[in-house]
């Protein structure tokens, strides 16, 4: 199979997303991705990474379809990304979601488990706290293809 050169395979990946855009498919959540998130998504994540994904997708989508990370974060100004699996009290990794992690960590992907806890407190104390920020720099985090609704 030919290698595209990198602006290729951004050119071909943004006609893609005219052209499909809104068409009903489980892969997409179009409400989720707009052309902001599109270049992003472009700048920051390696065409081989992508193309691993897509392979391991189509090798057994059955098996596949579900268990990626919950969220993924951009850093634009570096060009990378980190993928987020969140896990809340009482939760613990599916067989499924321990699989894509391995993969993500067999191929040198940035990926993380995030463990939520918080605690009790008034709502006059929630309500005066600061705004919750991406905690090191990088774009607010922005829900992952077939991540979980809040």
């Amino acid at each position: 199979m030919a290698t595209l050169a990198r602006d290729d395979y951004r050119d071909i990946v943004r006609q893609r997303f005219h052209a499909k855009h809104g068409i009903q498919s489980p892969f997409v959540a179009w409400g989720a991705l707009d052309e902001t998130t599109l270049e992003l998504a472009l700048t920051c994540l390696p065409a081989r990474h992508l193309r691993l994904w897509f392979e391991r997708l189509l090798g057994d989508i059955r098996a596949n379809r579900a268990g990626m990370p919950d969220l993924i974060q951009f850093w634009p100004g570096e060009a990378r990304y980190r993928m987020i699996e969140v896990k809340g009290p009482g939760d613990r990794l599916q067989d499924n979601q321990k699989r894509w992690l391995a993969f993500c960590a067999e191929h040198a992907m940035p990926v993380s488990v995030c463990y939520v806890s918080w605690e009790e407190q008034s709502l006059d104390a929630a309500a005066s706290g600061p705004d919750a920020t991406a905690e090191d720099g990088g774009v607010p985090l922005a829900r992952a293809p077939g991540g979980r609704s809040a």
